[in-house]
């Protein structure tokens, strides 16, 4: 069984501040914003892109290897990258650093101590097992897959922290019983 819209709007919610846990687990409203649906980061305007979140759900692998129906499990890890945009100026006091989107200097210095305490923020939160509880799939893990990445273009800086998603599906054709 693949992942369904939910878990994408899981993410989202997690990221957004919409969905958490508990308190320590759950991101601020407006620290980031969803980016345009059907647009990448890259395409983003740039005034709009300080902070936009896009998250990416890539193919799902078995998790132990070949998946046997007889057995009524499916096992699979899905690659979950959340993309963070930060707009880079190259203008702005190092020391000002402004809560939520509008969010202070455009100097590259700048945006790597915001996105190291977001990306922290981000695995907290994200990672945090209790925030995707009750979908199907069942969440099993999100950890952390590595260090995260950064893009640097002309007008923006990209990082992106991929995740392994590994879920637990009851096979509907299968000899074995329900879980």
């Amino acid at each position: 069984m693949a992942l369904t819209t939910t878990h994408r709007a899981r993410a989202y919610a997690i990221l957004l501040g919409t969905h958490g846990a508990d308190s320590d687990h759950t991101l601020a409203v407006g620290r980031f914003h969803r980016a345009y649906v059907s647009l990448p980061l890259e395409a983003v305007e740039a005034n709009v892109c300080e902070r936009a979140v896009q998250v990416v759900i890539g193919s799902a692998e078995p998790t132990e290897g070949f998946r046997n129906p007889l057995t009524g499990r499916d096992l699979s890890t899905y690659p979950l990258t959340v993309r963070v945009a930060y707009l880079l100026t190259g203008e702005g006091d190092e020391g000002i650093d402004a809560t939520g989107e509008s969010s202070g200097a455009g100097t590259l210095g700048a945006i790597e101590d915001r996105a190291a305490q977001d990306l922290q923020a981000v695995r907290d939160c994200v990672g945090w097992q209790p925030s995707w509880a009750s979908l199907d799939p069942t969440v099993i893990d999100c950890a952390p897959d590595g260090a995260p990445s950064q893009t640097i273009a002309e007008d923006r800086v990209i990082y992106e922290q991929t995740f392994a998603l590994m879920t637990r599906a009851t096979l509907h054709t299968s000899y074995a019983p329900p879980l």
